[in-house]
């Protein structure tokens, strides 16, 4: 019986040699079909998915068939098969577990990390954008930009400098849209 599966389930492949050419034991096999339900609906449960189920499977009775011969228990005299096979089948599914969260914890830091320097990167392209801006523009209207910038309102930019805030509003974008002419349209001091 080459695969064990229940029709409409994942499969894992039921082979008597493993990848070196030893011999799996035919009572861990045996273990391993009857067990196989309740190892793949274990994977279900824990991941959403059994998409790992027959992988787990495999390494378990590979690892429990060389086990058993390590210790020359002859095949059927082990009355504990199924009980070490699916101790190991659980011990690998934790590991995967794991591992998985350590990847994605790794991967979401990452990404954390990558999203600060981005925010620094813009941040300091921010900064320089600003200050070529400066260079081509009035005193007043650096001076109404550094005020935007620091969140105060039409109306106290045009009090401070003693003009209408009307005034101040329209003399500063007139300036902005000839100082984009000049330097590029990336800038945006804010409104």
């Amino acid at each position: 019986m080459p695969w064990a599966q229940e029709e409409g389930s994942s499969q894992w492949w039921d082979r008597e040699f493993d990848d070196d050419g030893i011999r799996i034991r035919a009572d861990v096999r045996q273990a391993a079909h009857d067990n196989w339900p309740v190892a793949r609906n274990r994977v279900r449960v824990v991941q959403g998915d059994t998409t790992e189920a027959a992988e787990l499977m495999e390494a378990a009775v590979i690892h429990i068939s060389h086990y058993l011969d390590r210790h020359h228990l002859p095949l059927f005299t082990c009355e504990n098969v199924s009980s070490l096979l699916m101790l190991h089948f659980r011990q690998e599914l934790r590991r995967r577990i794991g591992k998985s969260r350590r990847t994605e914890h790794i991967t979401e830091q990452n990404s954390q990390d990558a999203v600060q320097r981005e925010n620094w990167v813009d941040k300091a392209n921010q900064r320089i954008d600003l200050q070529r801006l400066c260079l081509v523009l009035s005193r007043r209207s650096c001076a109404i930009m550094g005020m935007r910038l620091l969140g105060r309102s039409w109306e106290n930019i045009g009090e401070r400098l003693g003009i209408s805030p009307y005034t101040a509003r329209n003399s500063f974008w007139r300036e902005i849209r000839e100082a984009k002419g000049k330097i590029g349209n990336r800038i945006d001091p804010g409104e």
